[in-house]
């Protein structure tokens, strides 16, 4: 939806589709969050059925339950750029994030609780980068939208 407004050169209706979207997107993170708080401990017996995994995995269920909150924005941002064809801003979060997963990793050791908090400062970063790069999507929406002739402007 994001690239057919982009396509169309329709900054508002990008806007529209960005805020629908990540209403459910982030119903949808609380929702696993929940479903982990309630439910992690099946979901690890489901796993294995080697009770001493399950046993030492349940100590880090709770990196499990912050997960899909801290990590939905990054996914949806990153659908935004997806879809308005963005490849660059992508690839330059990445980076970023990279960076800062490599920096957590030798200041914290090599635990299971480094590689969650990594992975999470990870996806924090990228969603913060893209976040920061959203007004270049509206604007190649503009930007069609101003080299459109007005014959081409009808739905």
């Amino acid at each position: 939806m994001v690239g057919e407004a982009v396509g169309r050169g329709r900054p508002q209706q990008v806007r529209t589709v960005c805020r629908a979207a990540l209403r459910w997107a982030a119903l949808l993170g609380m929702g696993f969050s929940l479903a982990f708080v309630l439910f992690g401990r099946l979901v690890l017996g489901a796993l294995t059925w080697h009770a001493e995994v399950v046993e030492y995995a349940t100590a880090f269920l709770p990196w499990q339950w912050a997960a899909p909150l801290l990590s939905v924005a990054a996914y949806f941002m990153d659908g935004v750029f997806v879809g308005a064809t963005r490849p660059r801003e992508m690839r330059d979060a990445t980076f970023l994030a990279m960076a800062a997963f490599l920096a957590v990793g030798h200041g914290l050791g090599r635990s299971n609780n480094w590689l969650w908090a990594a992975f999470l400062l990870h996806v924090i970063i990228r969603a913060a980068a893209l976040l920061c790069w959203y007004p270049r999507v509206e604007a190649a929406a503009s930007q069609r939208a101003a080299s459109r002739p007005l014959l081409a402007s009808a739905p």
